[in-house]
């Protein structure tokens, strides 16, 4: 059986940043050495590195606070436009997140739409 992304998220993630670190490392001490050329050449392995890089906002709807709390989360792309909806439920030292889909998807963005974005734009100028 294949293992599933969440099998498989930590070993991914320590490999990232442990060649991140090690490239940062290598340029500093490249730079140390006075070795500029060559630590602009591995500089650019840094600039390279990503595929894309994405502007979100993300505005929270706190709906209540303690034990439990829960909010949602909406996503926006670069036009204001709703990308994701998260529903975040945590009580005390527990914590569950579900993306909102579907039909539950679009009554929320409506709600969004009509009364958040609005005030947002009102009060903080997106």
């Amino acid at each position: 059986m294949d293992q599933t992304c969440e099998q498989l998220i930590e070993k991914h993630l320590n490999s990232r940043v442990s060649d991140i670190g090690a490239t940062l490392r290598k340029i500093d001490k490249l730079q140390n050495k006075n070795k500029w050329n060559k630590a602009e050449e591995v500089e650019q392995t840094l600039w390279e590195l990503p595929l894309d890089i994405e502007t979100t906002k993300v505005i929270t709807v706190l709906l209540s606070t303690g034990g439990p709390h829960d909010e949602f989360r909406f996503y926006l792309d670069s036009d204001n436009e709703v990308t994701r909806i998260e529903y975040v439920y945590k009580d005390w030292f527990d914590v569950a997140y579900r993306n909102v889909t579907d039909d539950d998807f679009d009554v929320l963005v409506d709600y969004f739409q009509r009364y958040i974005f609005v005030e947002q734009v009102n009060n903080e100028g997106y």
